[in-house]
């Protein structure tokens, strides 16, 4: 296992698909299934950009339009990224893996 600036390994997070959960730091985190599936999703493209709309369409297809406007599911990607930070936080008070990329979306970092 690879490790940090500061020589500790890196952050993990594991997800078993047999009873969709994740386990950060190897503690269960309780996530709904759209948490779960847009959690994977980040941590799979981890160290990449993920857009609001690659994240909407993962949970509700691709062009469906939801809220306000033609960027309404901006809101609701932001809400649901809102309760996946508090659950992880929840597991680890320190938890910062999930980072705005403003105007665009989020990245999972493998830092910590």
């Amino acid at each position: 296992m690879a490790s940090t600036s500061d020589g500790q390994a890196p952050a993990t997070c594991s997800f078993d698909d047999s009873r969709q959960r994740a386990l950060w730091r190897g503690r269960v985190v309780d996530l709904t299934h759209s948490e779960y599936r847009v959690a994977q999703l980040l941590v799979e493209r981890s160290g990449h950009d993920t857009g609001y709309r690659e994240i909407y369409d993962l949970l509700h297809g691709k062009g469906f339009r939801a809220g306000a406007g033609d960027e309404g599911y901006r809101a609701n990607v932001r809400a649901l990224i809102k309760r996946i930070r508090k659950k992880f936080r929840e597991a680890d008070p320190g938890f910062d893996q999930i980072v705005n990329r403003p105007g665009y979306g989020y990245r999972w970092t493998n830092s910590g």
